[in-house]
C-alpha cells in the first residue's frame, strides 16, 4: 500500500526554488532531481506543501510503545518497527504539489479508517462474551438476561503488565529448545525446508541490527531515567547514572574478558516475608463483596475467552487460577456431602475424573467454547474479516464438498480449475459489488 499522507499546510512562501533545509542539496528541486530522479515540469512558482505522514499501524489494540515509561529507547524502536508504527516523524516532510496525488477522501476520514478493524473487533468479542454469558444464565437460572433500565458494564480495563508482556512478545528472539524439551520432543532428522523470509521482514532484521548498533550495551546495565524520577531519585542513582553515561561504548559482541560494563542498576533489598502490619485487619475484602443479580461482569467474560497467545491487554492467566481453585473447591464439597461412605483416596479419585481435561473438553465443547476464544494475535492485514461477510452458499457448498481448503480457492479460480458454475457465481456477485456504490448488495 502506498504511504498517504495528510496535508497540514500550504507554504505559499516556498518553491521549489527555494533553498533546501540542509547543506546536502541547493534547492527543492535539486533535491528531488538528485535524490529521487524527479524532474519538475510544471511552474517553478508552485507553492509547497508541508504533510503528515498517516500512520500504518492498523491494531490499535495494543498502546503505542512510546507511550509506556516501562519499556527502554531501545525496545520502543522495535517494537514501532514492528507494529509498522515507525513513519511518524519528528520533523515536518515538505512535497512539491505537482508529485502528489490528491485523494478526494477527507483526510480525517482516513484517521478514524484505520481505528475501524479494532473498534470492529472488539466489538466481536463483546458480542461473543454477551451471547456466552446469556446462554450460561438460561442454563444455570443465575444472573439477569438483560440489564435493568439506567445500568451499564464496566468497561473494559487495559492491565499495562500484560500489554507490556505482549509488546515484548513482538521483539523477543524464540525461546531455545532445552534437553528436557529434546527428550519429550525428539527432533525430526528428515531435512528442513530452506527458511524463506519476506522483504518486509529482511527490512525489519536490518533495522534492528542498526537499532543493536546505537544501544550496544546491554539493557540489564541501563540506569534508571534521572528525569523521569526527580521525586525519588538517590545520590548512589546519580553516580550509577554518571559513570553509565561516562563509560565509552563497546561492542557487545566481543568476549566477555573485553566488555567494559557500567555498574548494574541498584536493586533495594527487600525482606522475604514482610512484618505484620500496626493495625491488623482480619477481614478479606473480596469476601465481604455482596453478589449483585446481573451476574459477572462482560468484561470478565472478555478476558476469560482471551488467551496468552492473543497478545492483547488483558488474557485469562491469573483468572485461571480462580477458575482451577473454584473448580477444585465446587467438586471436593459436592462429592463430600453426596458419597458419605467414600474415603479421602476414592474422594480425590472421582474428583480428578470430574476435573480433569477431558471432562472440561466435553463441557467446553457442548457451549462451542473453542469457537468462541481468541487464541491468536489480531492482525488486520493478514486475517481480519468484517463480521457477516462470507463467500455465496454455493460456493460454500462446493469447498465442503470437495473437501478443498479456503485458502487455495483463490489459486484454483486463476488457475480455471473451478467449475464454471462456481465462477459464475463468484462473477455475477463480483459485478454486483462493483455496480453498488456502497460496496453492498
Amino acid at each position: 500500500m502506498p504511504d498517504r499522507y495528510i496535508v497540514s499546510d500550504v507554504l505559499e512562501y516556498k518553491t521549489p526554488q527555494s533553498r533546501f533545509e540542509s547543506e546536502s542539496f541547493e534547492t527543492f528541486e535539486d533535491y528531488y532531481m538528485n535524490k529521487h530522479n524527479l524532474q519538475i515540469f510544471g511552474s517553478k512558482n508552485q507553492p509547497l506543501l508541508e504533510v503528515r505522514s498517516i500512520n500504518s499501524r492498523m491494531n490499535c489494540l495494543l498502546p503505542r510503545a512510546a507511550t509506556i515509561d516501562a519499556l527502554t529507547d531501545k525496545q520502543r524502536k522495535l517494537i514501532s518497527m514492528a507494529q509498522g508504527d515507525d513513519k511518524p516523524r519528528r520533523f515536518n516532510e515538505i512535497f512539491v504539489p505537482e508529485f502528489c496525488i490528491k485523494d478526494e477522501f477527507p483526510g480525517v476520514m482516513w484517521y478514524k479508517a484505520v481505528l475501524l478493524p479494532s473498534i470492529i473487533h472488539r466489538i466481536t468479542m463483546l458480542l461473543t462474551a454477551e451471547e456466552l454469558r446469556v446462554q450460561i444464565v438460561k442454563d444455570t437460572k443465575n444472573g439477569s438476561i438483560s440489564l435493568l433500565k439506567g445500568e451499564e458494564w464496566l468497561p473494559i480495563e487495559i492491565d499495562l503488565n500484560v500489554a507490556v508482556k505482549s509488546l515484548l512478545s513482538n521483539i523477543e528472539e524464540n525461546a531455545t529448545v532445552t534437553s528436557i524439551d529434546r527428550i519429550n520432543n525428539p527432533i525430526d532428522a528428515t531435512p528442513r525446508i530452506p527458511n524463506v523470509i519476506s522483504v518486509k521482514e529482511s527490512v525489519y532484521q536490518l533495522q534492528k541490527k542498526k537499532i543493536n548498533k546505537e544501544y550496544p550495551w546491554e539493557e540489564t546495565n541501563e540506569p534508571i531515567d534521572i528525569d523521569r524520577t526527580l521525586s525519588t531519585v538517590t545520590l548512589m542513582d546519580i553516580e550509577c547514572y554518571d559513570t553509565f553515561v561516562t563509560t565509552p561504548l563497546v561492542d557487545t559482541t566481543k568476549t566477555s574478558s573485553e566488555k567494559v560494563l557500567s555498574p548494574r542498576r541498584p536493586v533495594a533489598g527487600s525482606a522475604a516475608i514482610l512484618p505484620p502490619p500496626v493495625k491488623y485487619d482480619d477481614k478479606i475484602a473480596i469476601l465481604s463483596k455482596t453478589p449483585t443479580a446481573r451476574g459477572p461482569e462482560l468484561r470478565d467474560i472478555v478476558a476469560a475467552l482471551t488467551t496468552i497467545n492473543s497478545n492483547d491487554t488483558f488474557n485469562l492467566e491469573r483468572a485461571e487460577t480462580l477458575g482451577d481453585s473454584f473448580l477444585k473447591f465446587a467438586a471436593s464439597l459436592y462429592l463430600f456431602h453426596k458419597f458419605p461412605a467414600l474415603d479421602e483416596g476414592q474422594l480425590t479419585n472421582i474428583k480428578g475424573r470430574l476435573i480433569g481435561n477431558r471432562n472440561l473438553y466435553y463441557a467446553g465443547e457442548r457451549v462451542q467454547l473453542g469457537g468462541r476464544m481468541k487464541v491468536e494475535q489480531f492482525s488486520p492485514r493478514r486475517d481480519f474479516v468484517v463480521p457477516g461477510f462470507s463467500a455465496p452458499q454455493q460456493v460454500i457448498n462446493f469447498i465442503e464438498k470437495n473437501h478443498v481448503c479456503e485458502a487455495h480457492t483463490y489459486a484454483l479460480g486463476q488457475r480455471g480449475r473451478l467449475p464454471p458454475k462456481p465462477l459464475l457465481i463468484v462473477g455475477r456477485r463480483t459485478r454486483a459489488l462493483n455496480w453498488s456504490g456502497n460496496g453492498l448488495v
